[in-house]
Parts: C-alpha cells; sequence; structure tokens
C-alpha cells in the first residue's frame, strides 16, 4: 500500500478498533464530507486541550479547511468514529516538518526524510482521555502503517515536560526518547518510533 493508493481510495487504509468498555469504533482517513462533524469535534476540545496540540488550531474554521484541502501526499489525518458518527480522536501524520525539528533530530544522528518519517499528532475528545482510546485506535493502525513506506513516526513539535499523561502514552505504544529542547520558555521532549 502507498500513499498514492489512500489518496484514490482512501478507504482502503480503514480498520476498527474497539475499547475495552466495548465501544466499536471505524478508524479510518479523515474525508471532506467529515467537515461539520470534524468541526463539531475540534471546537468540542477543551482549552487544556488546545494548548497541548501544536499542529494547527482546534476549531470549526481549521476542520473546515482541512476537510476542503486534503492532500494525503502531504498530511494523512485519520478519525476515529462511533456508529452513531461522532468522533472520538484525530490523529494527524505529517509529511512536512520544520528546519527547526530538522535540526534537532540531526543532531540525534537521524536525517528525517519525508518520504520515509512523518510527524504524528494524536489528540483524543475530553470525555474519552485516559481509558485507553488513543492506545486502542494506535494499535489499530499500527498494521496500516507498516504497510506505508514508512521508517519511523515523530512527535509533531515534541511533547511537553509537564505532560505525563502524554509522554506515559507515547512510550506505552513504543516511542523512545531522543532528546530535550526548549521552546516558548517550556522543555519539550522529542520522540520516535521505529516502524522498520
Amino acid at each position: 500500500m502507498t500513499i498514492s493508493d489512500i489518496a484514490a481510495n482512501p478507504l482502503i487504509a480503514s480498520t476498527t478498533a474497539t475499547l475495552a468498555n466495548g465501544l466499536e469504533l471505524a478508524v479510518r482517513p479523515l474525508l471532506k464530507s467529515d467537515k461539520v462533524r470534524f468541526g463539531e469535534f475540534l471546537s468540542s476540545l477543551s482549552p487544556a486541550t488546545n494548548l497541548l496540540y501544536q499542529p494547527h488550531p482546534l476549531n470549526i474554521q481549521a476542520a473546515h479547511t482541512i476537510c476542503e484541502n486534503l492532500d494525503y501526499t502531504a498530511q494523512l489525518p485519520f478519525i476515529a468514529v462511533t456508529r452513531a458518527g461522532y468522533i472520538v480522536s484525530y490523529f494527524l501524520f505529517d509529511f512536512t516538518y520544520s528546519q527547526h525539528e530538522s535540526v534537532r533530530y540531526q543532531t540525534y544522528g537521524i536525517t528525517l526524510d519525508p518520504s520515509l518519517d512523518c510527524r504524528f499528532a494524536p489528540v483524543v475528545a475530553d470525555k474519552y482521555q485516559g481509558q485507553g482510546v488513543g492506545k486502542t485506535v494506535f494499535k489499530g493502525l499500527l498494521p496500516i502503517l507498516k504497510k506505508l513506506p514508512l521508517r519511523s513516526l515523530i512527535l509533531s513539535g515534541g511533547t511537553q515536560e509537564g505532560n505525563r499523561q502524554a509522554i506515559n502514552f507515547y512510550e506505552k505504544i513504543g516511542f523512545r526518547l531522543m532528546g530535550e529542547f526548549d521552546e516558548n520558555n517550556m522543555r519539550n521532549y522529542d520522540m520516535r518510533l521505529t516502524l522498520q
């Protein structure tokens, strides 16, 4: 499977995930037709969740812009959806990164390649946080990711030192600490998951 295959038929990259409480989720790429539900999801996230997410604003305008301009070769967004159609999580796989990230990873001895390495940025609906949604959805996505010609995932912008819940999540799904950096007067960690 390639990114071009997914761009031609996004639903080939679909899977399911069942939470510990029995809730079944369809996990699939975000589609243009998800614009309204995606907007509802992003706009429902708390200010605390918004502070921890860096790739883009979490609001209706961002949802509409993302859905109207989907380009799976640049960013591959996945959502986990209940049978009733409610989005409970959003996982962004981004094939672009800043020069600052490239330089940081060079200091760790890793030359990032946008055809092999992508940034990862997950967000889970507030009422589902701490219930294993992220881990369960990621485990469902892992076989799909391993079919793609990807070498690794890196955290988009790292994660804040004080965000222990996120750090624990990343460690549980196999990410390893690569290094530390300061940004916006905060200590952040770069973490990476090797896929191949």
